[in-house]
C-alpha cells in the first residue's frame, strides 16, 4: 500500500517519505536499461519512471494517453475544481486560459518589486532585533522566516492585500492562519478521510475546525472577487491592479470562463502551490550556500557587480543574474520541492518506451529520480551550480527532460516564472546584506509534506558591513 511514511509489511520500501530510497530501489530492482520500476499495490499498479526518453514520449507524443487520477488530486479541490485538479485536459484548458492571463509581465514585475520590499521588511522588523553575539552574528530559523517572506509576497502580488505577516493586521493574520490550516490539515483530511471514509469526513471537519477555516478563506476571497469586479466595472480601462487575483478576475470579466467558486479555487491552489515551493527552495539554497562558502561568495560578488551594496534588484536585472540563477537551478535539481507527479493511463492500454502499460496503471513521474540519475548528471549528489552556468546550458537542461522541477508538457506548473523571479529577487537581497554560515557539518534531514523541506535547519547570519 502507498503510505505517506514507511510502514513494515504494508509499505516497507515505496512510500512518500523516502523518495531517495525509491531512487536507490530503482537502481537495484528496476529495469536495467531504463531503471523503470513496477510496483504492485493493493488496488492498482504503479510504474515509476525517470528515464529521459520515456519522459519525453510521455510529455509529448503520448500526453493524451495520460491524465490525473482523481484520488491523488481531489484533496486540493477544497473549493471546487481548479487548474491543478482538473482531471481531463479538455476541462483543464478553460482554467489555463483564465489563469495564464494573470501571470503576465506586469504581474512578474510586480512580484519582483514586492519580493525586495518584503525582504527588507524581514530584515527591519525581525532580524535587526534578534540577539547577537560579540561578532554581530545571530541565528535564524529559515523555515519560519522564508515562509513569512513568501506568504507576504503571495498576499501582495497574489491577492492584492496584506496577510499581516510583518504588520499589525489581525484580519490578514486570521486569514493566513486559516489558509495555512487548510493546506496543512485540510488537504490531509481530504486525501485520507474523504477518499476512504466519506461518511466520516463532515465530522472530521467539524472536530478539527477545518469547516471554520474553509468558511473564513472562502468568505475573504469571495469578498475580494466581488470588490475587484466592482472596481473593474467602475474604472474600466483605467483599472491597473497587478496582483494575480485582480488579473484573473479582469480576464474572467471579459471571457466569462470561470464561476466565482472556480476563481476562488484557482486562487487557493495557486497560493498553496506557490508559497510552499518558493519557501522550501530558499531554505535549501541557504543551506547549500552556508556549506559552500566559495559558491556563496561568487554569487554575492555577482550581486555586488550588478547592484552595488544598496540598490534592490528589479525584473530588468533578472536575466543578468547568470550565476545566481545557476545556483537556484542547481538547488531545484538536488532538492526538488516536489519529487513526483502522478498520472494515470486513462483511455486504453498503451506503450511507453519498450513497455506495454495496461489501462488504469498509475505513472509516477519521478522528478527526484531523474535529477539524481548518473546517466544525465556527473556526481549527481554534489551541489555544483556550474552545471547551469551559461545560458545555453540552462536552455539545454530545461528542454532535454532531465531537469523537470516544474514538470513538463501542457500541464507544466503555470506559476514557474512567478516562483523563479521571486526566489531570485529574495536571494539577491539576502546575499547583498548578509553572510550565511552552517551550524552543523552534518546533512540535515528532510521533512516530507506538501513539499520536501529541510528539517530543523538553523543558520548563523552575519551582516555585511
Amino acid at each position: 500500500m502507498y503510505f505517506p511514511f514507511r510502514l513494515p509489511l504494508l509499505a516497507p520500501l515505496y512510500n512518500l517519505q523516502d523518495w531517495r530510497g525509491v531512487s536507490t530501489l530503482m537502481k537495484t530492482h528496476g529495469d536495467p536499461e531504463t531503471k523503470s520500476l513496477r510496483i504492485s499495490m493493493l488496488y492498482y499498479n504503479v510504474l515509476v519512471v525517470s528515464d529521459r526518453e520515456m519522459l519525453k514520449e510521455l510529455f509529448t507524443s503520448k500526453q493524451s494517453f495520460f491524465e490525473k487520477p482523481f484520488f491523488e488530486y481531489d484533496m486540493l479541490s477544497v473549493f471546487g475544481e481548479n487548474i491543478l485538479t482538473a482531471l481531463r485536459t479538455e476541462t483543464w484548458k478553460k482554467h489555463h486560459a483564465a489563469c495564464n492571463l494573470a501571470f503576465n509581465d506586469d504581474n512578474l514585475r510586480f512580484v519582483c518589486e514586492k519580493s525586495i520590499e518584503t525582504s527588507d521588511l524581514l530584515f527591519e522588523t525581525k532580524w535587526k532585533n534578534l540577539e547577537r553575539d560579540r561578532d554581530g552574528c545571530f541565528i535564524i530559523e529559515p523555515n519560519i522566516d522564508f515562509s513569512n517572506v513568501t506568504l507576504d509576497v503571495l498576499g501582495k502580488a497574489g491577492f492584492g492585500f496584506s496577510f499581516g505577516i510583518f504588520a499589525e493586521d489581525n484580519e490578514g493574520r486570521d486569514f493566513t492562519k486559516s489558509l495555512n490550516y487548510i493546506i496543512d490539515v485540510g488537504v490531509v483530511l481530504r486525501r485520507y478521510i474523504l477518499i476512504n471514509y466519506p461518511s466520516l469526513y463532515p465530522l472530521a471537519c467539524k472536530l478539527s475546525g477545518l469547516d471554520k477555516a474553509v468558511e473564513k478563506v472562502h468568505g475573504v476571497l469571495l469578498k475580494c472577487v466581488n470588490e475587484r469586479k466592482r472596481e473593474i466595472e467602475e474604472m474600466g480601462a483605467d483599472y491597473d491592479h497587478k496582483d494575480i487575483l485582480s488579473l484573473l478576475v479582469k480576464a474572467n470579466t471579459q471571457d466569462k470562463l470561470l464561476s466565482d467558486d472556480e476563481l476562488i479555487s484557482n486562487a487557493f491552489v495557486l497560493s498553496a502551490a506557490g508559497f510552499h515551493t518558493s519557501s522550501t527552495t530558499l531554505q535549501w539554497i541557504i543551506y547549500e550556500l552556508s556549506r559552500n562558502e566559495e559558491i556563496q561568495q561568487k554569487a554575492r560578488q555577482e550581486v555586488f557587480n550588478l547592484l552595488g551594496r544598496k540598490r534592490g534588484a528589479t525584473m530588468d536585472d533578472y536575466e543578468s543574474f547568470q550565476y545566481l540563477n545557476a545556483v537556484i537551478m542547481e538547488s531545484l535539481r538536488l532538492h526538488p520541492p516536489v519529487t513526483s507527479v502522478i498520472k494515470q493511463v486513462c483511455k486504453k492500454e498503451t506503450t511507453l518506451g519498450k513497455f506495454t502499460i495496461p489501462k488504469d496503471t498509475e505513472i509516477d513521474i519521478f522528478i527526484g529520480g531523474t535529477h539524481l540519475d548518473e546517466r544525465y548528471w556527473s556526481e549527481p549528489s554534489k551541489f555544483d551550480p556550474n552545471r547551469f552556468l551559461n545560458t545555453e546550458g540552462q536552455l539545454e537542461r530545461r528542454n532535454d527532460f532531465t531537469f523537470i522541477p516544474f514538470s513538463k508538457g501542457l500541464r507544466k506548473c503555470i506559476g514557474f516564472r512567478f516562483a523563479e523571479r521571486e526566489i531570485c529577487m529574495v536571494l539577491s537581497r539576502l546575499l547583498q546584506k548578509y553572510q550565511f554560515y552552517s551550524l552543523s557539518d552534518e546533512e540535515v534531514e528532510e521533512n516530507v509534506g506538501i513539499t520536501v523541506a529541510p528539517l530543523n535547519l538553523k543558520i548563523k547570519v552575519k551582516p555585511i558591513q
